[in-house]
């Protein structure tokens, strides 16, 4: 609303984003938790921020005397210039780590971060997931950290990959497709079915 002019943010004080918590806490353990920044404010004009209209220096009734006054006359200054925001380029190469099957705890976290990332942000089927990702990530950062082998951490990947509910996506790892024994197989062509023997 403050950005169409019908509304105005008024305060008795000076503000700022830190005042707005833009973090999810997220367990890791019984004993740890972390605290992961989810998002950032940004506005179609590339600023960030929070900025005031109106930032009164006063306190109690006077203030709310003085915000009634302008919310009445529907006359404000606009806001304060926000700073721009200044992203990296988003073109980047991240180390892949795949010569660690089973990484340290550290790395376990930063991969469910890293999954997580991907789909909220590029994913265009996220509306469709049916459950909440934030929270899926609070479900999943457990069981990455607790994960004991490199089997248990490729089924926790594997299973967080799974909440998106798209057969598009998959996650396979040869550590936990092992076969037992071999099938084996034969495609057969038989009019327009294919059948496996």
């Amino acid at each position: 609303m403050q950005a169409s002019g019908a509304g105005a943010i008024v305060s008795e004080d000076p503000i700022d984003d830190s005042q707005i918590d833009l973090r999810r806490p997220f367990p890791l353990s019984d004993k740890m938790r972390a605290a992961v920044r989810t998002s950032v404010l940004s506005y179609g004009d590339g600023t960030t921020g929070v900025s005031a209209n109106v930032v009164l220096h006063q306190t109690g009734d006077a203030a709310l005397k003085s915000a009634l006054g302008m919310a009445k006359a529907g006359k404000w200054p606009a806001p304060e210039v926000r700073p721009r925001l200044n992203l990296p380029p988003a073109r980047f190469a991240e180390k892949g780590y795949a010569d660690q099957p089973y990484p340290s705890t550290e790395y376990r976290m930063l991969a469910a971060a890293r999954v997580w990332g991907v789909f909220y942000y590029f994913h265009p089927y996220r509306h469709l997931y049916g459950e909440d990702w934030n929270a899926v990530l609070t479900d999943m950062l457990p069981k990455m950290a607790r994960a004991e082998n490199a089997r248990e951490y490729h089924l926790a990947v594997a299973e967080m990959v799974a909440h998106v509910h798209d057969t598009h996506c998959f996650v396979s790892s040869s550590d936990w497709l092992r076969p037992t024994g071999w099938l084996h197989r034969r495609w057969n062509y038989v009019g327009s079915r294919n059948g496996l023997w």
